[in-house]
């Protein structure tokens, strides 16, 4: 692999993406780049898992997302070819009928709340970081961004939390914080200091 790529893993709304781009900005503009596995939700809504309980689709498993393509993208952006990848419409729940064309960049940040789940993936990381919050800061964040960003009601929001987002978390997405090289705690008042230490850090590993 001629780029290299960097992991931020961690819960729904834990601060995987505002962790993801302050890491992002700090290399010069055009070197880094962010690759989110939300994009790779699969595109038949038929072939989502089910919420076992209520019949729903379960967009907190595994199995949500298209891993074959995800992979592939990913191995040609880490191989220095440029890629097509899907855009994912959250107000809809499905992706939209178009790609998007991406450039390979020297760095690839993945953000994802299951990156850490796959070992192939795992095994392409040159560092991995798993974003630690606590699940109820979690909740008033995800609330908070799914009614003003994806027109979201409180009851529906709750609902999915409780079905799919909290039981997935602790079988799919606690379970492997292990496989993270720094474990990063990001709460109420975030953890700037821990990350102006982790970002020398990724650099010196990186060599940058």
């Amino acid at each position: 692999m001629k780029n290299k790529l960097i992991i931020v893993a961690g819960c729904s709304a834990s601060g995987k993406t505002t962790v993801a781009s302050k890491i992002k900005n700090s290399f010069k503009k055009g070197k880094a780049q962010i690759i989110c596995l939300d994009h790779f939700y699969k595109s038949n809504a038929k072939a989502m898992p089910k919420v076992k309980a209520t019949g729903n689709p379960n967009f907190d498993h595994p199995d949500a997302f298209d891993w074959p393509l995800f992979k592939k993208c990913l191995t040609s952006l880490l191989n220095n070819k440029p890629t097509l990848i899907p855009v994912y419409d959250y107000t809809v729940h499905q992706r939209k009928d178009k790609w998007q064309s991406i450039k390979p960049t020297p760095i690839i940040i993945l953000e994802g709340f299951l990156v850490l789940y796959d070992d192939y993936v795992n095994k392409l990381a040159t560092l991995k970081i798993y974003v630690e919050t606590a699940l109820d800061i979690c909740f008033k964040r995800r609330l908070q961004r799914d009614q003003k960003e994806r027109g979201r009601t409180a009851a529906s929001v709750k609902k999915q939390w409780n079905e799919s987002v909290v039981p997935m978390f602790k079988k799919y997405v606690k379970p492997n914080r292990w496989k993270a090289d720094f474990i990063l705690p990001w709460d109420k008042s975030n953890n700037q200091k821990s990350l102006n230490y982790l970002i020398p850090a990724i650099r010196e590993e990186l060599k940058e």
